[in-house]
């Protein structure tokens, strides 16, 4: 019985139960019991389903019929192209956006360690803490970003990362992250175990956040010996250092070849030039992530040889801010160890594929080719150029290499073939000893340049095999005696090489030895230099080349410095030594400005240098001193010599602090004169330059050009030509004359009354210098009186309505006292009784003896303060009106009307409160407002100011006990600060005044 009859059974019985008549039982069955519901809880036997799958047709042995829906599987062609294998899928972003990114990434790492230090992340999480609130997430991040300066974000991130591991295992064993304790971290060194990486991270990255993001640690831990010498005695421990084999000579050539060999695509070829210029311009592969230029200089027109230079300021030894700004050439000459024109061949690859070689901001060197073989936009990694360089050479398992052989492979070379070791470091970017910024010179290149280019020419001619035993000599190579020594170094040259233009005043001694100046061209290097004056050799490339650095006439002066049997083959070798000092500028390309721009004589071992007297052919000197052979004539020094101070007069050598005794000489007189408090305002107004232009006699045009040019005052024209304290130049003059009108002539009084000007302006700005270090408190600033007349005039049309004469004309001591809080950003209480009118300015003080007499004072004070800048006549007033308003007012019943002591005193501490919240801030703003203004708006509701304007309760009537005799001891009457006596009005009133002040 199948599943399904049993159901229609089921329905059967139940329909017959509902409409036939039943027997009695039928009626106490379950629902369970009957119905569909019976065929699961009956005491039947369900059969169990059976899934019937349809049988596929058999198919004959004979007919094979081809599959229809069968899927398409995709089979990925085998890579055909060298890049094809060696690249793989990266996100496109330029170098820049590379570089944001990984800043992004840093800086949320520091952002979650100071969120973990919270309790105390230090000064730099304080600030990014706050910053957040009141600016938000970008001013945060940027603050983060400026704290870390020239720091690489790989540096950043490097750092964070050991940081957080210590903060999490600290939040995971000890349940406090922060701060770290020497117990707690003295265990998570000892959980590193010995990994001496880790151990060693961990110390620079402490090291670092202290130091740099300011974070807090322990004492104990930073000075911690057993920890300092565990994470040593680790790296000690560690496995030797395994480097890199380099590339063979074969290897070499085969790269040369395969670039010039126009068999490749140009995605290959492209790439595969880039690796051959890193390898001969001895750089690291990071070097050439953001190069700024590139260029190709020829020898001759058939483009066989030459040299191509890049410059680059992103690389790893650009990590000081002096660094940052010089660009590094990096310099690849060729022909290689082959003939093969490779230069040319990836040139024109790179034309092809789109790259402008001639763009001022070049970018990334190579650039990754996408699978259609176009350039992207974002760089060539490492691992990448190492997995080009692997397949191009078939290198397979222990024979692989990595990027960094590029830089290691001529470099070996250069060490087998000997040269020293100053010409090693400079040619592989270094600095040598103490000349940090000699790898960035053009100049100290050339010579082991030229050494570097003789050995490649010995490779392609098998003279030399850096490839044969452990140190490369061929058979062919000529052996070195091994007595001869190498000269020692020339230390301190390297300050005197400062730009590569020529100098406009270049002397005429130096023409003749012009054919061996390096122009800024790479293609002179591979020249001899025949001057009997080179410079001394400084490693041992002039010892390995002697044919490229004229030996035979360096073995000439060696020559005349060993026959020193007599005083005049004693000054030949000092003057061939000396000479060799000033001619290393001039023969080896270095353009540099003299020092003494005029011929001169030089003692050849004292080094004096002396003025000539009748020139060259007189052979005498200023001084009465024959030359004869102890001395040589130059047409300008590079160096500052001594000079005699016979020829050079003591008037000219101390020529400055001459200058400047006369400065501070003057500067005493016109302090007694002027005051010293007075030349602040003297040299900041432009009122102050119209009265000394029209006081010096210089014409309308002049002025004009002047404040058109921005000088518009004082102060900036004693910057405008030299520093003050130094006298300006007739050729400082004269470019200055030429800067303000330019083509236009100056007449004789218009120079001298300009050059009065200037010297003027120079010494009132030196006086302002000396009073502000020598100046106190009790001495008032003056205003200047051409600054205060044209003040007054215009704010005598500002006020047009209000007459500012008689008992509204200010004295001129109260415009200094308010010029000298405004000048110092300090407010103080001017009391009205000190603010008198310009007639009685000279009286000490006025007494206030009617309620008029003080609205007057406080109004005086009103139009002083609005005058000098510190606030706005009308806001000030507005509240003088507000206090004589209350003043005026009827008070409630039994209560006394508010005294003028009770003004005087909330005029007192209306100041008190001024001065606590604008001190430091009472310069207008950016807008033109003016910070007290604001305040005086505020302060009528300030309680504790009108506190003092609140009414006192009145006296009663009756006499008190103390009016009857016998009753009680009999008072006298005394009066209280806030009171003046009522017999006498007018002395109690001034009484009152002075204890209000």
């Amino acid at each position: 019985m199948s599943h399904d009859s049993a159901i229609d059974d089921a329905d059967k019985t139940a329909c017959c139960c509902t409409h036939a008549p039943v027997a009695s039982w039928i009626l106490y069955l379950g629902s369970w019991e009957s119905g569909i519901m019976s065929c699961i809880f009956g005491n039947g036997a369900l059969e169990h389903p059976v899934l019937r799958q349809p049988c596929p047709p058999a198919l004959e042995d004979s007919v094979t019929p081809a599959p229809e829906d069968v899927p398409c599987i995709r089979v990925r062609s085998a890579p055909c192209t060298l890049f094809e294998k060696s690249f793989s899928a990266r996100a496109d972003i330029s170098t820049q956006d590379e570089d944001d990114h990984l800043w992004v990434l840093a800086v949320n790492k520091w952002c979650c360690i100071f969120s973990l230090a919270q309790s105390d992340p230090g000064q730099v999480g304080e600030q990014a803490a706050q910053c957040l609130i009141a600016e938000g997430e970008s001013a945060r991040d940027e603050l983060i970003r400026d704290v870390f300066g020239i720091k690489s974000p790989r540096t950043a991130t490097k750092r964070a990362n050991s940081l957080l591991r210590c903060l999490r295992w600290h939040l995971r064993e000890r349940r406090a992250a922060w701060p770290w304790d020497c117990d707690s971290f003295t265990d998570f060194v000892k959980s590193l175990g010995v990994a001496a990486s880790a151990v060693t991270g961990l110390f620079e990255a402490m090291n670092f956040a202290h130091h740099v993001m300011g974070m807090p640690f322990c004492k104990e831990i930073l000075e911690d010996r057993r920890l300092q010498g565990r994470a040593k005695r680790l790296e000690g421990d560690r496995a030797e250092v395994k480097q890199q084999d380099p590339l063979s000579v074969e290897c070499v050539a085969k790269l040369e070849k395969l670039v010039a060999s126009n068999t490749l695509c140009d995605a290959d070829t492209y790439v595969l030039g880039g690796i051959v210029f890193c390898l001969y311009s001895r750089s690291r592969w990071s070097d050439l992530r953001n190069l700024l230029c590139i260029w190709v200089d020829f020898e001759s027109e058939d483009h066989l040889s030459g040299f191509v230079e890049a410059r680059t300021r992103d690389h790893k030894t650009s990590n000081t801010a002096q660094t940052k700004r010089r660009a590094m050439p990096l310099v690849a000459p060729f022909p290689g160890v082959t003939d093969a024109n490779w230069v040319g061949a990836w040139w024109n690859a790179g034309l092809r594929l789109g790259v402008q070689w001639d763009a001022d901001s070049f970018g990334p060197l190579v650039r990754a080719p996408d699978a259609e073989g176009q350039l992207c936009k974002r760089r060539c990694t490492s691992s990448e150029a190492g997995d080009m360089l692997c397949n191009a050479l078939d290198l397979d398992g222990d024979q692989r290499r990595t990027s960094h052989v590029l830089k290691g492979t001529t470099l070996a070379w250069v060490g087998k073939r000997g040269f020293g070791e100053r010409d090693g470091l400079l040619l592989g970017h270094h600095a040598p000893g103490s000349g940090s910024l000699a790898c960035y010179s053009r100049e100290l290149l050339s010579a082991p340049l030229r050494a570097y280019r003789a050995m490649l020419a010995e490779i392609r001619t098998n003279v030399f095999r850096p490839d044969s035993g452990a140190f490369g000599l061929g058979a062919q190579l000529e052996q070195e005696p091994v007595e001869e020594e190498h000269p020692t170094e020339v230390p301190g040259e390297l300050e005197h090489y400062y730009a590569n233009n020529l100098p406009p005043d270049l002397p005429e001694s130096s023409q003749a030895s012009e054919r061996d100046r390096d122009d800024g061209s790479w293609h002179h290097v591979g020249q001899p230099l025949h001057n009997d004056g080179e410079q001394e050799p400084g490693s041992g490339s002039e010892v390995l080349f002697p044919e490229l650095f004229g030996d035979a006439a360096r073995e000439t002066e060696l020559e005349g410095c060993d026959s020193s049997s007599s005083d005049s083959s004693s000054s030949s070798c000092s003057s061939n030594a000396s000479e060799t000092e000033e001619q290393t500028i001039t023969a080896s390309g270095v353009c540099q400005p003299f020092e003494i721009k005029e011929p001169c004589w030089q003692h050849v071992k004292l080094k004096m240098l002396h003025r000539p007297q009748g020139g060259q052919a007189a052979c005498k000197t200023k001084c009465g001193r024959r030359t004869a052979n102890v001395y040589r004539w130059l047409d300008g020094s590079y160096f500052k010599w001594p000079r005699c101070a016979v020829c050079w007069k003591v008037s000219d050598i101390r020529q400055a602090c001459n200058i400047i005794c006369f400065v501070f000489d003057l500067v005493a007189s016109v302090c007694s004169l002027v005051g010293m408090a007075a030349l602040s305002l003297l040299t900041s107004t432009v009122a102050a330059l119209d009265k000394q232009c029209e006081r010096a006699g210089l014409s309308a045009p002049w002025v004009d050009a002047l404040k058109a040019a921005g000088v518009t005052t004082l102060g900036k024209l004693s910057y405008a030509v030299t520093l003050p304290g130094n006298q300006p130049s007739s050729d400082d003059m004269d470019a200055f004359i030429v800067a303000l009108r330019p083509g236009a002539s100056i007449t004789l009084g218009d120079s001298s009354a300009l050059k009065q000007l200037i010297f003027e302006a120079q010494t009132m700005t030196v006086a302002e210098l000396r009073s502000s270090m020598q100046a106190t408190d009790e001495v008032p600033r003056k205003l200047p009186a051409s600054e205060r007349s044209m003040r007054i005039e215009a704010q005598k049309r500002r006020l047009s309505g209000l007459p500012l004469e008689g008992p509204l004309a200010v004295a001129h001591c109260v415009y200094d006292k308010i010029a000298t809080m405004r000048e110092n950003d300090e407010l103080k209480y001017l009391a009205p009784n000190e603010c008198i009118t310009r007639d009685a300015e000279t009286t000490a003080a006025i007494t206030l003896d009617s309620d008029l007499a003080l609205y007057q004072a406080m109004m005086r004070r009103a139009l002083a303060m609005d005058l000098v800048g510190l606030a706005s006549y009308a806001c000030v007033q507005r509240w003088n009106e507000r206090l004589f308003r209350i003043m005026s007012q009827d008070p409630p019943p039994e209560f006394q009307r508010v005294s003028r002591a009770q003004v005087l005193r909330a005029d007192r501490q209306c100041f008190l409160e001024l001065a606590r919240v604008c001190n430091g801030n009472l310069k207008p703003g950016p807008d033109g407002s003016l910070p007290l203004d604001k305040e005086f708006k505020k302060l009528e509701f300030n309680t504790t100011v009108m506190y003092f304007l609140l009414p006192v309760k009145g006296r009663g009537n009756g006499g008190g006990k103390a009016d009857k005799e016998g009753k009680g001891r009999k008072r006298t009457k005394t009066t209280n600060d806030d009171e003046s006596p009522r017999p006498d009005s007018r002395s109690s009133q001034g009484n009152a005044l002075e204890n209000a002040r």
